[in-house]
């Protein structure tokens, strides 16, 4: 319950600078994040180090100095975890980092989180946050599951944030899907009415669709596999 406290105060002064955006954090496959999203990384006991990665791009015209912190809502004891920042990796009693420089329009792969099982069947769930200098704040979570009992062939099929997201153009889809397998990309307005439906491969991880044509409001994406439903996605067309 304290931790549930801390969080939520955490979470409420966050969001008083959402109005200021200077950061946009991508994954490692360069597919923007909100904030608040949370990255999942797979492992086992015996896995030495199971590691996330984060990009973070300044989308201001100026010089930025950003922190990154670290919070720990959960991690099962014995486990370790550590992150870098600013050309240097923390031990694991840090949770502060140092101050890096980003120009502006750029962006720095610099980031990426660290968790040790200890042949320990184990989960962590930790929050890190971007802190902008006199600017705004941005934070995802990043959940290291080192059960084993994730990894599967399934972990390797999902269905990513579309992106933009409203979109006026053109919306972009990611997905990953296990090696040989094909995938249907289709697309349904907020009445249940089908506008489109895409076969997709695995050699590929990200489709274009037009929405010129499309009415504006709300759709939903859908990844099927095998007649069965991956992952549903919420998108917004507004022209």
């Amino acid at each position: 319950m304290k931790k549930f406290f801390i969080l939520y105060f955490i979470l409420l002064s966050l969001s008083l600078n959402l109005f200021s955006q200077n950061i946009q954090l991508f994954n490692s496959q360069d597919v923007a994040l909100q904030y608040g999203d949370t990255i999942k990384v797979y492992g086992s006991p015996q896995t030495p180090e199971i590691i996330a990665y984060v990009k973070v791009k300044n989308i201001t015209s100026s010089v930025i100095e950003v922190i990154c912190r670290k919070w720990v809502i959960s991690a099962t004891s014995g486990t370790q975890n550590v992150f870098c920042w600013a050309n240097l990796c923390y031990p694991p009693h840090v949770n502060e980092s140092q101050t890096m420089n980003i120009s502006p329009n750029t962006t720095v792969n610099d980031f990426s989180g660290h968790f040790f099982p200890n042949n320990i069947a184990s989960e962590a769930l930790i929050m890190y946050t971007f802190d902008v200098r006199n600017g705004d704040s941005a934070w995802i979570f990043i959940k290291f599951d080192a059960t084993g009992q994730s990894i599967s062939a399934n972990s390797l099929t999902k269905l990513y944030k579309p992106y933009p997201n409203p979109a006026s153009k053109e919306i972009n889809i990611p997905f990953t899907l296990q090696a040989g397998q094909l995938g249907l990309i289709e697309l349904y307005d907020i009445l249940g009415k089908k506008h489109l439906s895409l076969k997709v491969k695995s050699n590929s991880n990200s489709i274009a669709i037009p929405v010129t044509s499309l009415n504006d409001g709300i759709y939903f994406v859908q990844l099927l596999v095998n007649g069965k439903i991956v992952g549903t996605e919420k998108c917004i067309v507004k022209k």
